[in-house]
C-alpha cells in the first residue's frame, strides 16, 4: 500500500503536463492528420479491362496500344493520361481509408493511439495515480510508432497497385504527415515528459 501511496500524484503540474499533452493529440486527430495523394488513370475502366485482357491473352488477341505508337511496341505503361488527387484526412476518414488488404491493421493503430488520447484525458479526471497515465501513454507510443511506419508502405505503390489503382511511394511519417500528425507528435511528447517526472518526483511516503 505504501508503494500505491507513493505513486498518487493527484492533480499535480506534472499530471496537467500529461493532460495537456494528451489533449494535444487529441486535437491532432480531430484535424487533418494525414494527406494522400492517389495517381488514378485517367481512363480507369480502360486500363483495369486491358489489364483483366492482358491476363487472358491466350483465349482472346486484343490492341492496346494507342493510335500513336507502333505495332512493335511492348510497352503497357497508362502513367500518360493519371489524375493526380490529394486528400486531406482526420482520424475518422484515415481509419477509414488504410481499413483495407493487406495492411488493414494501420487502421487498428491509428484507432488504437486516438483511444488512448481520450483514455489519457478521463484518467487525469478520474484517478490520482501516475500508473494509468504511464501505461496509457507507453501503449499510444508503442501504437503510435508502428504506425508511422506501417502507413507509408500501404500509401505506396505496391498496395495502390493491389487495390486498383496507382499512388506514389511515400516516405515514413513525413511522406503523409499533415499538421495534425505533428501536434500528434508534440502532444505524445508531452504526455510522456509530464508522466516522466511525475515518477521522478515522487516523495517517499512518511512513516
Amino acid at each position: 500500500m505504501q508503494y500505491l501511496d507513493k505513486l498518487k500524484k493527484e492533480r499535480s503540474i506534472d499530471r496537467k503536463i500529461f493532460l495537456a499533452g494528451m489533449a494535444l493529440a487529441f486535437i491532432g486527430f480531430m484535424i487533418p492528420t494525414v494527406y494522400v495523394k492517389d495517381e488514378i488513370p485517367a481512363d480507369k475502366e480502360q486500363a483495369v479491362t486491358a489489364t483483366t485482357s492482358y491476363d487472358n491473352y491466350e483465349h482472346e488477341e486484343i490492341d492496346f496500344l494507342s493510335d500513336n505508337e507502333s505495332d512493335d511496341s511492348d510497352d503497357l505503361d497508362f502513367d500518360d493520361e493519371v489524375e493526380t488527387k490529394t486528400y486531406l484526412k482526420n482520424i475518422f476518414g484515415a481509419a477509414s481509408y488504410l481499413n483495407r488488404a493487406p495492411t488493414a491493421y494501420n487502421a487498428t493503430f491509428l484507432v488504437t493511439v486516438w483511444l488512448c488520447t481520450i483514455a489519457g484525458i478521463a484518467l487525469f479526471f478520474i484517478t490520482k495515480s501516475i500508473i494509468g497515465d504511464i501505461i496509457v501513454t507507453l501503449i499510444a507510443l508503442a501504437f503510435g510508432i508502428a504506425s508511422a511506419i506501417g502507413t507509408a508502405p500501404a500509401l505506396s505503390d505496391e498496395f495502390g497497385a493491389y487495390a486498383g489503382y496507382y499512388e506514389e511511394a511515400v516516405t515514413p511519417f513525413f511522406g503523409y504527415a499533415s499538421i495534425g500528425s505533428y501536434l500528434v507528435v508534440i502532444g505524445l511528447i508531452a504526455a510522456l515528459v509530464g508522466s516522466v517526472l511525475g515518477a521522478a518526483h515522487i516523495q517517499p511516503t512518511k512513516k
